[in-house]
């Protein structure tokens, strides 16, 4: 049985959105205005509030977590001040619906900010996954030659975010580069 969410189910709000076992009760301009997606899937007329309200749209493959970040960027008591900062985690979960529903200038926000503060490994292989995320082959790459020049062994946990073809080139190289020093310092017998 789903459950209202504790912040962002209004009771003036037009529209209500089923994550898990999470309810949304928000406002349909909101999603209109930065989704083209939502847009075109709320053209169609809806139904009396009570029924809004019996009829959830269900959105599978979402987490809580990246809709309570949506809705906390955008429901701010103070609209004139600076955007909340979240972990890149947050961040990842609201490019991942942020894609999924084409809401392309959140998505835009999200990779520059990401881009801008890349500088240790941890932010570089999140960097990676974004790009996963968005389809990006370039933002890809280049975050991959970033690593190799840090030359960080990627642990195992990063190696599940990254994937397979990103640990090995990064290994490769970083191979490469120990096997060149090995063969320039001969050992001495």
């Amino acid at each position: 049985m789903a459950e209202p969410h504790g912040t962002y189910y209004f009771a003036t709000g037009d529209l209500v959105l089923q994550v898990d076992d999470v309810l949304f009760k928000v406002h349909r301009y909101l999603l209109t205005q930065s989704s083209s997606v939502f847009r075109d899937m709320l053209e169609i007329p809806q139904g009396e509030q009570n029924q809004v309200e019996q009829q959830p749209i269900l959105l599978t493959g979402d987490s809580v977590e990246g809709w309570s970040t949506f809705f906390e960027l955008h429901y701010r008591d103070n609209p004139w001040a600076p955007p909340p900062t979240f972990s890149d985690q947050r961040m990842l979960a609201l490019l991942r619906i942020s894609h999924k529903y084409c809401m392309i200038k959140i998505q835009d926000e999200i990779i520059t900010r990401m881009r801008l503060s890349a500088s240790r490994t941890d932010q570089l292989i999140n960097l990676i996954v974004a790009a996963d995320i968005i389809g990006s082959k370039e933002i890809w790459r280049s975050t991959v030659e970033m690593l190799k020049v840090t030359k960080p062994i990627p642990t195992f946990e990063q190696s599940k975010l990254i994937g397979l073809e990103a640990t090995y080139s990064i290994l490769s190289d970083a191979y490469l580069h120990l096997n060149s020093i090995h063969q320039s310092c001969p050992p001495k017998w």
